[in-house]
């Protein structure tokens, strides 16, 4: 199969973050029909919202199609957004990242602890596909955060709904709150990306990280990659990562 023959290479499929990728998003939350990202490479997804019937329509597919899964990825946010209360923890697997001192310390156990349903609900997503019997799917890596808490702050008014709701959940003010560090937002996604690894590697599924190139020196997402809300990145780093893709497909061949 070659990269220009029209045919399907990667159905990326999953929640918020498959939107810089491109396509379209269904005429309806259960217009799951298959459309095009790049025909002419043989990268599609499907509309519709990342619910039952959704995943259904995806096990379907996998029968036929390599599935790239980009699920989830902004449970930093929804946990850690707002702190009431600031907290740092050493990560393991980066004993180059500094620790505060000056703040209450956590285990990397307990912090585990908070992403861990969603790596079940993971897992719940790929077993259905591998016993499809189609070709293996794929975990892709989701975008690193953003490093300027000021411009987090500016891009919350994008979805202002949702902030306010997730403030009030932790009876704060969105207004006052106090937003997590920078270096411990990125911690957080470095473990989350972790642990989605080790979640495809238990299932012998491929993870895919977001390249290097996309992110600072720091690890952050770069400007250019940044889109206008507080936590997704635009079609740039889309077209960018679908490069990255496109190479990786190749080596599987």
């Amino acid at each position: 199969m070659s990269v220009c023959d029209g045919k399907v290479r990667l159905l990326i499929v999953g929640n918020s973050h498959v939107n810089c990728y491109g396509g379209h998003l269904g005429r309806s939350e259960d217009d799951y029909e298959m459309n095009p990202i790049d025909e002419r490479r043989g990268f599609m997804r499907i509309g519709g919202a990342p619910n039952p019937g959704y995943w259904d329509a995806v096990v379907e597919l996998a029968k036929t199609f390599r599935v790239g899964v980009c699920f989830l990825g902004n449970q930093h946010v929804a946990h850690f957004m707002f702190l009431e209360k600031q907290f740092d923890f050493a990560l393991a697997a980066h004993p180059e990242l500094a620790v505060d001192q000056d703040v209450e310390l956590v285990p990397e156990l307990q912090v585990r602890e908070v992403f861990q349903p969603s790596m079940s609900h993971l897992e719940i997503v790929l077993k259905p596909m591998l016993d499809a019997g189609g070709p293996r799917p794929i975990v892709l890596g989701t975008p690193p955060p953003k490093g300027d808490n000021e411009a987090i702050r500016r891009g919350m008014q994008v979805h202002a709904d949702f902030f306010i709701q997730l403030a009030s959940d932790f009876g704060l003010d969105p207004e006052k709150a106090q937003l997590a560090p920078a270096h411990l937002r990125l911690k957080l996604w470095l473990l989350l990306q972790q642990m989605m690894r080790e979640t495809a590697e238990r299932l012998a599924v491929d993870f895919w990280p977001v390249s290097a190139s996309a992110m600072t020196a720091e690890g952050y997402l770069r400007p250019e990659y940044c889109d206008e809300d507080a936590t997704h990145a635009n079609a740039a780093y889309g077209a960018l990562m679908l490069d990255e893709y496109e190479k990786r497909l190749f080596a599987l061949r």
